[in-house]
């Protein structure tokens, strides 16, 4: 399936063995739902990267820290999106609660520079 997707470029491969929707196909389905249904799965993307997030700094000086430095690298613009989601959904206690992570992350992770607009 995932390759028949990809031979009509409709998914494109990324980083890490990542799938992403072609940006013409993104478009086009964001045009397809409702604004209810969209505020909904932003507000699910944003809760499944937070928990990422904590799940993450629990294992960012053990056996697994180069899997998680290249974790954080791949999902950068995932992790700015949940802050911004978190901010909209009005989650401030819950945005509090990964912001220490977060900077850790960013500066395990070798991405401090670009995770300078996210504080």
């Amino acid at each position: 399936l995932v390759l028949a997707l990809e031979r009509r470029s409709l998914v494109e491969r990324r980083a890490g063995h990542r799938l992403a929707l072609h940006p013409m196909t993104k478009e086009f389905a964001s045009e397809q739902i409702s604004a209810t249904r969209r505020d909904e799965l932003l507000s699910r993307h944003a809760q499944y990267f937070a928990d990422e997030l904590q799940h993450l700094a629990q294992n960012m000086l053990g056996p697994e820290a180069p899997k998680v430095r290249e974790r954080v690298r791949i999902d950068l613009q995932n992790f700015r999106a949940t802050w911004q989601r978190l901010a909209i959904d009005g989650a401030a206690e819950r945005t509090m609660s990964i912001a220490e992570q977060t900077f850790y992350l960013c500066a395990v992770g070798g991405v401090f520079a670009e995770a300078l607009s996210l504080f």
